[in-house]
């Protein structure tokens, strides 16, 4: 079987077509999940700076002191 070199051309240039494309999408597809882990670190950066200022601010205020319990008096017995 002899295929003609036209015909061998063509089905060269349709994988050659189909590769592009191949490393095209995969290209996309890498530069979309750059994207999304650089939100995500974004995120993160952002939600740690939050609760460590948050922190931070929770140390310099003091707590306010807690008032001790109330001891119960016992009722004394009312006889008749």
């Amino acid at each position: 079987m002899i295929v003609s070199s036209a015909k061998r051309s063509d089905v060269r240039r349709q994988a050659e077509d189909r590769f592009t494309k191949v490393v095209r999408r995969d290209a996309e597809v890498k530069a979309f999940q750059q994207q999304r882990r650089d939100a995500d670190v974004a995120k993160i950066a952002r939600l740690r700076a939050l609760r460590l200022a948050r922190d931070a601010d929770e140390a310099k205020i003091p707590a306010a002191p807690k008032k001790p319990a109330r001891a119960k008096r016992a009722k004394a017995a009312v006889s008749e």
